[in-house]
């Protein structure tokens, strides 16, 4: 007998939580199923569940326990109190059953409940009941399915995949299969997504499927060693792309994915193919500007990255440089990107011929990340690279004035970044012994290079067993500086020192050898 206390109250909880469309009604006559269950799960969410299920059983039975309203008061004893309360969940899931013995979402909420109590056998149990009870009901396979997958069973997934393609035959079991072999971030997976994507039931692909499905063949791309394996991968990866732009024109990521294709395609490309070069150039500013348009807030330093790439390939070069300020001045960036960014707003200035604007903004972002004490060898040496790129275009006084702000640079970068001292004195042998060859000629008698090799060698000797770089770098040290003082000084007594520790370094070293035999008539 239905207590009347307990129908004003279920009234009042009721018309607290229903639309107003469904405020009309009293318990009796409600008829909107999904309304009263969600007011069933507010009613129980806010309430303890022990009070309130005396509630929902009213609600229920003048119903004639609806097999919906049932689950749903059980779905939300489990999941909506906090407590997990199973003993009523049960309760409803069984009258459910019991007045329809084939209602399929209370097999499955049973077989929720026993996964999340760590009781794999039985929510299986279960799972196989519910397919017993509809086999054509495609929601059990795939719970069942994304079940097996959470524990990495994928062989049995996989199974059920193809057990629902045979139940149902509209079912994507392929493209289910390459979704699961996509989420196990392995590349035996990925390449079991892609044999499976390539059969995938199109008309059921979604947006993010193609995204994935283009993304594998990035990451195939990226694994190439060849160049033409590289360009097939990522004409492969554009073609995906495309299919989901005709499809989802729309769609951030599938933009993005064509714009990101596209540019690789244009860098892999040889210089000889111009034409062809020119095409992905345009597709790649197409796409990426309809990415930063559709994606609003989606839009990130990668899109803005890659867009930027495009513009400068088109020759835009003023877009361009706003376009890769935007990564230069991000706070999410990766450092790697913003040094990307930084170079190639240094590189569209000075195809603009503003090799000035140019110099300033390296300088600004050294000054900064040596502010902040994240300066090291690679940012003094992009920095040098942008003054040896100048000066290939300039002669005489002009060109010598840029080589020594280069020398300028490794010397700055010794200083300042210890831990990589040995790069920058390296380095800076080399290039002092360019702008010594380049002023003197082939004599090199100035011994321009003197003041980093002799640094190069004292800072080697503290290293003591010399291997890999530091091993580079003795050698170098010591080929100067013999050759300095053997040659230019004509000192042999003082270049012999630096004989000798070239052959310690390195005993199959054929000009300390020949020196040594020779000159010094040693016998090694």
């Amino acid at each position: 007998m239905i207590h009347f206390k307990n129908i004003l109250l279920a009234t009042a909880l009721l018309a607290a939580v229903l639309p107003a469309s469904a405020q009309k009604h009293s318990i009796s006559s409600l008829t909107d199923t999904k309304a009263t269950i969600k007011a069933m799960e507010t009613i129980i969410a806010k309430n303890d569940g022990h009070y309130v299920e005396p509630i929902i059983a009213e609600i229920c039975a003048k119903k004639k326990n609806n097999p919906e309203l049932c689950v749903g008061a059980a779905d939300a004893f489990w999941y909506k109190t906090g407590i997990r309360d199973s003993t009523n969940a049960f309760k409803y899931i069984k009258k459910a059953i019991a007045a329809n013995k084939n209602y399929v979402p209370a097999y499955i909420l049973t077989a929720e409940i026993w996964n999340d109590c760590q009781d794999t056998l039985k929510a299986i149990e279960w799972y196989n009941k519910a397919i017993q009870a509809d086999t054509m009901y495609a929601k059990t396979y795939r719970a069942l399915a994304k079940m097996r997958e959470k524990s990495g069973n994928y062989d049995e997934a996989y199974r059920i995949y193809k057990r629902a393609k045979a139940a149902i035959p509209t079912f994507p079991a392929n493209l289910e299969i390459a979704r699961m072999y996509y989420k196990t971030d392995t590349y035996s997976g990925y390449n079991k997504a892609i044999e499976h994507f390539k059969i995938a039931e199109v008309d059921s692909m979604e947006a993010y499927d193609y995204n994935s499905y283009a993304t594998l063949y990035k990451l195939v791309a990226e694994q190439a060693q060849d160049r033409g394996a590289q360009v097939a991968n990522y004409l492969k990866m554009l073609e995906i792309s495309e299919e989901g732009i005709q499809r989802f024109p729309k769609d951030f990521y599938v933009l993005q994915a064509g714009l990101v294709a596209a540019v690789q395609i244009h860098d892999k490309l040889g210089q000889s193919d111009a034409e062809k070069k020119r095409e992905y150039a345009e597709k790649a500013e197409n796409y990426g500007e309809r990415a930063i348009a559709e994606g609003d807030t989606l839009a990130n330093d990668v899109t803005y990255k890659f867009y930027g790439f495009a513009l400068k390939y088109r020759h835009k070069y003023d877009k361009a440089i706003k376009v890769f300020e935007r990564v230069l001045n991000s706070d999410k960036a990766e450092e790697a990107d913003k040094d990307i960014a930084m170079k190639q707003i240094a590189d569209s200035y000075k195809e603009l011929g503003e090799y000035d604007k140019a110099e300033e903004l390296f300088k600004k972002n050294l000054e900064k990340k040596e502010n902040k004490g994240t300066a090291g060898f690679k940012d003094y040496d992009n920095m040098v690279k942008f003054y040896k790129e100048q000066a290939e275009e300039l002669n005489g006084k002009d060109k010598i004035d840029v080589l020594w702000k280069a020398d300028a640079m490794y010397s700055r970068s010794a200083e300042k970044d210890l831990q990589n001292a040995g790069y920058a004195y390296y380095y800076q042998i080399s290039l002092r012994h360019e702008i010594d060859q380049y002023t003197n000629g082939e004599d090199n008698t100035r011994g321009l290079a003197l003041e980093p090799a002799r640094k190069l060698y004292a800072l080697m000797l503290t290293k003591g067993t010399l291997e890999g770089d530091n091993k580079r770098f003795m050698i170098q040290a010591c080929n100067y500086l013999g050759s300095y003082y053997q040659f230019t000084k004509k000192s042999p007594k003082e270049a012999k020192q630096y004989w000798l520790k070239l052959y310690e370094t390195d005993p199959t070293n054929k000009n300390a050898i020949l020196v040594l035999t020779k000159l010094y008539k040693m016998k090694l």
